[in-house]
């Protein structure tokens, strides 16, 4: 009888793992990001005052004095942080769609299907795998991708709006960053594919990725989108493959030796 069950929970195991393989990570928190940041305000969001540093749109975004502060702590170095007295908190980031007008000060909600898990801009271009992966690169290294030097922001912006399907280049390898993209992955599908902001753990890690869109302080006309990225908490729901396997090399170890033991003492 006990060897029966202890079979059966070694099956149950190899089950649970072939699921788990496909599950794990799968409950990083986009919603609770997404409903957190969009309630800023009085539900206004992400209230913020807006400073050019190159050209095309590498911009710095400042909350404004006395309104709440988002959550910076995913950027790294002079990426994002607090600054100023009183304390307010600021990310750089990229224009992600061109042709949109620019505003001075705004407001920023993040843009989250829950249903799909899909972010999107103001024209309804998806935020793609490798535009999420060029973002984090971006705020989460002072070296993104392992390149040295300074950012190349008419260049990055334009890796991100090919990968986004916004703009077209022939070769990428005549972009800095389409090309060390495919250098960790060939395929130009793979980066393209739409990212889903609870997935893709592998490239992203503990972030999610977002599109911020934005309007002016009356809340009405439409200015850019911007990315925005914060570190996600959640922590997988259900033991990684791994720990599984090892459950299961160990019952079968034990299962083992029990029928060995019994054998003997017939």
């Amino acid at each position: 009888m006990k060897h029966r069950i202890l079979l059966f929970v070694i099956i149950a195991a190899l089950f649970t793992m072939a699921f788990a393989s496909k599950s794990v990570y799968a409950d990083l928190n986009a919603k609770e990001i997404y409903d957190t940041f969009n309630s800023m305000n009085r539900g206004q969001g992400f209230r913020f005052d807006y400073e050019i540093l190159d050209s095309p749109r590498f911009v710095k975004l400042t909350t404004q004095t006395d309104y709440q502060n988002v959550d910076t702590s995913a950027y790294i170095g002079e990426r994002g942080g607090r600054e100023g007295s009183p304390s307010q908190t600021f990310f750089l980031t990229f224009c992600v769609a061109p042709n949109l007008p620019g505003i001075n000060a705004g407001l920023g909600k993040l843009n989250y299907d829950e249903t799909t898990g899909l972010s999107k801009t103001s024209e309804d271009n998806i935020l793609s795998l490798g535009a999420a992966y060029l973002y984090k690169e971006f705020a989460t290294s002072l070296t993104p991708l392992g390149l040295t030097g300074n950012i190349d922001a008419a260049e990055f912006v334009r890796a991100i709006r090919v990968l986004m399907g916004i703009t077209i280049v022939s070769d990428w390898d005549e972009n800095i960053y389409l090309h060390t993209l495919i250098t960790i992955n060939k395929s130009k599908d793979y980066w393209s594919k739409p990212y889903h902001a609870n997935q893709w753990y592998s490239e992203i890690g503990d972030y999610c990725v977002f599109v911020m869109n934005v309007t002016d302080t009356s809340g009405l006309k439409q200015g850019q989108d911007f990315l925005y990225i914060a570190p996600a908490e959640g922590l997988p729901v259900i033991p990684e493959p791994a720990t599984f396997l090892l459950w299961t090399l160990g019952g079968m170890g034990l299962l083992g030796n029990s029928l060995a033991r019994k054998r003997r003492l017939v």
